[in-house]
């Protein structure tokens, strides 16, 4: 994919969140069947559970992840920093925890390849997530290079949480997923993007439209072997959706 098409796919993926942040949110408000087995392997690595945990959750949403591990984990005393370039979607969580917000794109200096460590100043920690987000980044090359740099930051010995969508595993979307990608690219004016890309279309509404990646199986293994230097896999599995198959989630832990 050439860098302007990228560049224009964050952008449209920057104003879907700042129009629809709202609606989006409020689509947003039970914990993912997948974070049970997240936790199922923190535990299995951290034993005993640390009494504290620094944790960096990066594109976090509405702050869910947060509620989730706090409540789930209540022996442990988390340091939650959270990043995210959608202010009101973070400012719209339904809880009220001690959590440092920070303001920040993460993909433009990934784009820009000016920097070998695309997250900049965010800080190390001993628990590194990113939900619902790596599909939003455009190219393999830079899908890997947000990965490898999440490892970077991320303590020795600790671990590193990811979820990849597959959300063309589910035979009943798949012609609406394609109509909708086909009207999108006509009224953008793109050209055909790469294998696995596609513009989905959000409640039926107008011209709302965000980029998002179907993370094939090939694909993931490649990422998995790109990361082999700085992180051991600990754990696979898939969850999420009437098949449990609609998310991939990698836990790696640092070396």
């Amino acid at each position: 994919m050439d860098t302007q098409t990228a560049e224009r796919l964050v952008a449209l993926n920057s104003d879907f969140y700042q129009n629809h942040f709202s609606s989006f949110s409020a689509t947003r408000s039970q914990p993912w069947q997948g974070w049970k087995q997240c936790l199922d392997a923190l535990e299995q690595e951290w034993t005993p559970l640390p009494t504290s945990c620094s944790v960096l959750d990066l594109a976090c949403g509405n702050l869910r992840f947060e509620v989730y591990l706090h409540d789930s984990l209540p022996s442990v005393d988390f340091d939650f920093h959270a990043v995210d370039n959608c202010d009101p979607l973070a400012q719209s969580a339904t809880r009220d925890l001690d959590v440092h917000f920070q303001c920040c794109d993460l993909l433009e200096p990934l784009l820009s390849e000016q920097s070998p460590d695309p997250l900049g100043e965010t800080p190390r920690a001993d628990l590194t997530v990113s939900f619902g987000f790596l599909h939003h980044i455009p190219g393999e090359q830079h899908r890997r290079k947000f990965l490898q740099s999440m490892l970077g930051h991320t303590a020795p010995g600790g671990l590193v949480m990811v979820s990849l969508w597959q959300f063309m595993n589910d035979p009943a979307r798949t012609q609406t997923v394609e109509a909708a990608n086909e009207r999108a690219l006509s009224h953008l004016g793109l050209p055909a993007l790469d294998e696995g890309d596609f513009l989905l279309g959000w409640q039926a509404r107008p011209n709302a439209y965000r980029y998002c990646h179907h993370f094939s199986s090939n694909e993931i293994d490649r990422l998995i072997g790109a990361l082999s230097p700085q992180g051991e896999l600990v754990s696979r599995f898939s969850a999420d959706g009437k098949n449990n198959n609609m998310n991939t989630y990698l836990v790696f832990t640092r070396r």
